[in-house]
């Protein structure tokens, strides 16, 4: 478990299609199934004081890898699973879990000291592809 996020996006997949003519036929051309192509998985919150793994891992790994780069080193992906959460943040109504998650980017807004605005961090991921969970949801919508 990990801190709540404010902002969760990419949570997106996309069909991608080839496109196929036949010699002949000249009003239309067959669109045949490819792979699927998903987004970014991008979470933002308030920038954390204390320990929290999944930002440890991200920052980690990314300043290991562009300062340390090394044919030796590798990058062991992680699952990462996404929960809403009601209004009263206690009961998960959808889940999502995102296989083979990397780390790909690890911001932090910037710093206005006239500003009375929030520092946001922002974690970006890769990931082989995502899912929803079952079962989640199913008892909090039965009550």
């Amino acid at each position: 478990m990990d801190a709540a996020f404010q902002e969760v996006s990419g949570i997106s997949a996309e069909w991608q299609t080839e496109e196929i003519q036949e010699g002949g036929e000249n009003r239309f051309s067959y669109k045949v199934p490819g792979r699927v192509k998903y987004d970014n998985l991008v979470l933002k919150r308030g920038l954390v004081v204390w320990p929290s793994p999944l930002g440890i891992w991200c920052r980690y790994r990314l300043s290991n890898s562009l300062n340390n780069i090394k044919a030796s080193d590798k990058l062991s992906p992680k699952n990462i699973m996404v929960q809403l959460l009601d209004a009263n943040s206690k009961v998960p109504i959808m889940a999502w879990f995102f296989s083979g998650a990397l780390p790909l980017k690890w911001e932090v807004s910037e710093f206005k000291s006239q500003d009375s605005s929030i520092v946001v961090e922002t974690l970006s991921f890769s990931y082989n592809y995502f899912k929803t969970v079952e079962g989640i949801g199913s008892s909090y919508l039965s009550t």
